[in-house]
């Protein structure tokens, strides 16, 4: 599997011919892609912070998605040690970028915490999305139990699970208040493009094996957001 310490984005063994080198080339290509994927989201994050602190009000956004954010770079964090992706000198970039981002807007919104005027219980809530991601990292994650079942492949899978569920209360919210202000607008398509590269890295490592067909609920989750995001923006136009 492509998180395992035998192949893919794992430490993997000296390549033995040519065939080798091109699946390496295609790996290192691909961690690219899932690399650039969240670089995009921390465009959208700082246009975010612009907006927040340009109007002075968290009006119309959701704490929810900006805890799970949050807690999905810390857990990257932690399993990324026993990857490839940390001898990418981006991926280390990517991930301060994302805590300082992520926790300066958290800093934001307890700022800025009483000029919300819209009061709408969000059932995403981010403990409960915690609760089901657990779970569904103990079931379907890329190790094999005796070998790697209880080990930080449960950590690869429940940060992928929780954080593909992270827009999740954002357009939950913009949905029932039935319209996108501009900056917001502009934040959720980075957001949507984040997760068509991201996307496209599932996609792709499906096609070449090295997920199981279970790990198709990311992409299916990322398409699912994608298309809300775009109806949104469109009804905003």
């Amino acid at each position: 599997f492509f998180f395992q310490a035998e192949d893919g984005i794992r430490d993997a063994q000296e390549s033995r011919g040519l065939g080798d080198v091109y699946k390496r080339q295609i790996m290192e290509l691909l961690l690219l892609v899932f690399t650039f994927g969240y670089i995009l989201q921390h465009v959208a994050s700082t246009i975010l912070i612009v907006k927040i602190r340009r109007q002075k009000t968290i009006e119309g956004l959701s704490f929810e998605s900006q805890v799970i954010f949050i807690i999905g770079a810390f857990v990257r964090c932690i399993w990324v040690f026993d990857t490839r992706l940390r001898k990418l000198y981006l991926v280390w970039i990517e991930l301060l970028l994302s805590l300082v981002l992520s926790g300066y807007i958290i800093y934001l919104f307890r700022k800025y915490k009483d000029t919300t005027f819209t009061v709408i219980h969000n059932p995403f809530n981010y403990k409960l999305l915690l609760a089901v991601c657990i779970v569904l990292s103990f079931i379907f994650h890329p190790g094999e139990k005796n070998k790697y079942y209880l080990t930080m492949q449960m950590l690869v899978s429940f940060s992928m699970f929780f954080e593909a569920c992270g827009l999740l209360p954002q357009i939950y919210l913009l949905r029932k208040i039935g319209e996108v202000e501009a900056m917001t607008g502009h934040y959720l398509f980075f957001l949507a493009l984040s997760r068509i590269f991201r996307m496209i890295f599932w996609i792709q490592m499906y096609m070449a094996g090295a997920v199981s067909y279970t790990h198709l609920t990311l992409p299916t989750i990322y398409s699912v957001q994608i298309s809300v995001v775009a109806v949104s923006l469109k009804k905003k136009q």
